[in-house]
C-alpha cells in the first residue's frame, strides 16, 4: 500500500506551455501538493486565482494574465500565499519591479525540480517570518493606543524595525545581485557596486584561499608589482591562520568598478577587511581602501557580517562554475577547446555566416605518422608533441579564430569572415612554421602535419555537416597524395612525404619501409 504523502497546500499554475506546467505539476504533486494549472487564454484568470491557493506560479510573457495586475488582484484578496514568476532572459530592471510589486522571486526557464523546489521551501519560510513581523508590527501597534505615555518608546521600536527592514530589504536586493553572474572577475565588481551603497572606499581588493595552492586576488585598481607586493604583507597580517605561501599558485585579476579609482600610484592609506567564511571555515578577506578613515555606524558593521556568508557562497560558486565550465569545454592535455565547444561554435559560425553573408572557412589538421611517434618515443613524447602543435596554432590565428582539438591527433580552425584564399595564405604560414619548427622534449622531432580545407561558399550540402565532410574528405585526399602544394580543396602541411624521427639515442624511423607497416 503507497504511503501518501502529507497535505502542502494548493498551487496554482499559469503557463500557455503544458509541457513545463506538467514537469512543475509532476514534482509538486510527488511532494504532496494539490495542484491546478491554467493553460488556456478562454478561462477567467480572476475566477480561479481567486480560490484558495498558498502559492502562484505564473510566465511573466502571458499577455491575458498581465503580471503587474495579476499582482494587484492578489494582493487585493489578502491571501496567506505568494507568487513565484518564471520566464526567459528578463532584464534585471524588469525582475526587480516584480519582487518591488510584490513577487517572492523569480526564476529563470526551463525551471528545474533543483531550482523550484527549494523557492517553494524558503518561499513558505519568508512568508511565516513576513506574517510574524506582522502580527508584532500589530501588537506594537496596539499597545502604542493602549500606552500613550510610552510613546517616546514606541517610536524608537519603530525606528528600529523600519532599520531592520531596510536591511532585510539591501540584503535581498544585494544576494540577488549576487546571482545575476557567474562570472568570478564580473561577480567581484558587483560586489564592489553593492558594498558600496554602504561604505565609502576607493579601492576594494577581495582574496580568495579557499585553495591555499590556488590563491587568486581581485583588484578593482590596477597595482603594479610593487603595490601587489605591499597589499599580500598586509594580507598576510590578517589571515587568521597561517596559510602555505611559498610555491602556491597566485593569481591576480583586475576590474573596473564605476564607485573605485582604476589606476592606484600606491595602496591606499586607510584600509578595512571584512572576513569570509562559509559554515564559519574562513575562505577569503575584503579589503576595502581610501585616503580617508573608513567609518562603520554599528548597524553598517553588522550588515556588513551578514553579507559576508552571502558574498562567500556566491564567489565559491562562481569559482566552481568557472572550473566546470574550463573542464567542460576545453581539453586537458592541449589547453585548447574540445570537440563538444567544435560542435557548438561550427553551428552557431555556420547559421551566423548564412544569416549575414559571410565568408566561413573550416581547417582540419592531422598530424603524420602520429602512431609512429608515439610507438618510437612513447605516449609522454606523443603528448609534448600535441602540446607543441596546438601552441604552434595559437601563436598563428586570429584571436577572432577559434581552435579545437578535433580528436586524437587533429585539429580544426574554424575562420569566421575568411575566404579560401585567405584560409590559404594560413595555410602556407603553418606550413612554413611547421617546417621551420623543432618539436623537442629532450629530442629532435621533426613533425609534419596535412591539412584539409573547405568553405561555405562551395558546398554540396547547405549545412555545418556539409561544410565539415567536405573538409574531411580534403584531409582524406591530402594524407593520400602527402603533397606539399595547397590548393582549393585539400592542402598538405608536409614539408616532406616521410615522417622524421631524429633522437640522439634511438635509431632513425623510417615508416615507409619498416616492417612494421
Amino acid at each position: 500500500m503507497p504511503i501518501s504523502k502529507p497535505f502542502q497546500g494548493r498551487v496554482l499554475i499559469i503557463d500557455k506551455d503544458e509541457t513545463m506546467s506538467f514537469l512543475i505539476r509532476a514534482w509538486l504533486q510527488a511532494r504532496g501538493f494539490e495542484v491546478q494549472t491554467l493553460t488556456t487564454e478562454t478561462e477567467n484568470w480572476r475566477q480561479v486565482v481567486s480560490q484558495e491557493f498558498a502559492v502562484v506560479i505564473c510566465d511573466d510573457h502571458l499577455p491575458h494574465v498581465p503580471p503587474l495586475e495579476l499582482l494587484h488582484f492578489w494582493q487585493s484578496l489578502d491571501r496567506d500565499g505568494f507568487i513565484i514568476f518564471m520566464g526567459s532572459n528578463p532584464s534585471p530592471e524588469w525582475v526587480l519591479e516584480l519582487i518591488h510589486q510584490g513577487a517572492y522571486t523569480y526564476l529563470m526557464k526551463p525551471v528545474t525540480e533543483e531550482k523550484l523546489l527549494p523557492a517553494l521551501s524558503q518561499g513558505r519560510k519568508n512568508h511565516q517570518v513576513f506574517l510574524e513581523i506582522l502580527n508584532l508590527s500589530e501588537k506594537l501597534s496596539q499597545a502604542n493606543q493602549r500606552l500613550q505615555q510610552q510613546t517616546h518608546r514606541l517610536r524608537a521600536e519603530r525606528g528600529r524595525l523600519l532599520e531592520q527592514k531596510l536591511s532585510l530589504s539591501f540584503i535581498n536586493s544585494f544576494s540577488y545581485s549576487l546571482t545575476t553572474t557567474l562570472s568570478p572577475v564580473k561577480l567581484a565588481a558587483v560586489i564592489t557596486k553593492g558594498l558600496a551603497h554602504l561604505v565609502n572606499f576607493t579601492f576594494l581588493g577581495l582574496d580568495w584561499y579557499q585553495a591555499p595552492d590556488n590563491r587568486k586576488i581581485f583588484l578593482s585598481s590596477e597595482l603594479d608589482s610593487v603595490g601587489q607586493e605591499i597589499f599580500l604583507r598586509q594580507l598576510k597580517r590578517w589571515h587568521p591562520y597561517h596559510l602555505p605561501w611559498p610555491g602556491a599558485s597566485l593569481e591576480f585579476k583586475f576590474f573596473r568598478a564605476s564607485t573605485t579609482s582604476w589606476r592606484l600610484s600606491r595602496l591606499p592609506r586607510y584600509l578595512k577587511h571584512l572576513p569570509l567564511k562559509i559554515a564559519d571555515v574562513p575562505v577569503g578577506l575584503v579589503v576595502l581602501g581610501g585616503d580617508q578613515p573608513i567609518n562603520l555606524s554599528s548597524s553598517h558593521g553588522k550588515l556588513l557580517r551578514t553579507l559576508s556568508p552571502y558574498i562567500a557562497m556566491a564567489m565559491k560558486n562562481a569559482l566552481d562554475h568557472e572550473h566546470l565550465s574550463t573542464l567542460a569545454e576545453y581539453d586537458s592535455l592541449t589547453q585548447v577547446m574540445n570537440r563538444r565547444m567544435f560542435d557548438y561554435h561550427m553551428s552557431k559560425e555556420f547559421s551566423a555566416s548564412r544569416r549575414y553573408g559571410y565568408p566561413l572557412s573550416l581547417l582540419l589538421l592531422d598530424i603524420d605518422q602520429f602512431k609512429m611517434i608515439n610507438d618510437h618515443y612513447g605516449h609522454p613524447v606523443g603528448d609534448e608533441v600535441l602540446k607543441q602543435v596546438a601552441g604552434v596554432l595559437k601563436d598563428e590565428i586570429r584571436q577572432s579564430d577559434i581552435l579545437t582539438r578535433y580528436g586524437g591527433d587533429e585539429f580544426a580552425l574554424i575562420l569566421p569572415h575568411t575566404s579560401l584564399k585567405e584560409a590559404m595564405k594560413l595555410t602556407q604560414r603553418l606550413r612554413l612554421r611547421f617546417q621551420q619548427e623543432n618539436f623537442s622534449n629532450g629530442m629532435a622531432i621533426k613533425v609534419t602535419v596535412s591539412a584539409g580545407l573547405a568553405d561555405n561558399r562551395r558546398l554540396s550540402e547547405d549545412s555545418e555537416a556539409g561544410l565539415v565532410r567536405q573538409a574531411d574528405q580534403a584531409l582524406y585526399r591530402a594524407k593520400l597524395k602527402n603533397r606539399n602544394v595547397p590548393n582549393l580543396r585539400s592542402v598538405s602541411l608536409s614539408a616532406s612525404p616521410n615522417l622524421t624521427l631524429i633522437s640522439p639515442k634511438r635509431p632513425l624511423v623510417d615508416p615507409l619501409n619498416s616492417p612494421s607497416l
